[in-house]
């Protein structure tokens, strides 16, 4: 089985606004790979919108969405 690391934005997209993700994306999200995201893309979710970078954003999101 192929395992892939997803860039913040594409985590951000695929949970957020999922019509900006490529047909390519959109399919690899739906097949049986494993999908992986670096803590660190939490950690740069938080930061940037704190800072107005993108769009609010608060832990309890994150959060529900992780657990999902």
């Amino acid at each position: 089985m192929v395992t892939y690391l997803l860039d913040t934005m594409i985590l951000l997209w695929a949970v957020r606004e999922p019509d900006r993700l490529s047909d390519r994306v959109k399919h690899l999200l739906a097949s049986e790979a494993t999908l992986l995201f670096s803590v660190v893309s939490i950690w740069e979710i938080l930061v940037k919108s704190k800072r107005g970078g993108l769009m609010k954003v608060d832990s309890g999101w994150i959060l529900k969405h992780i657990e999902d």
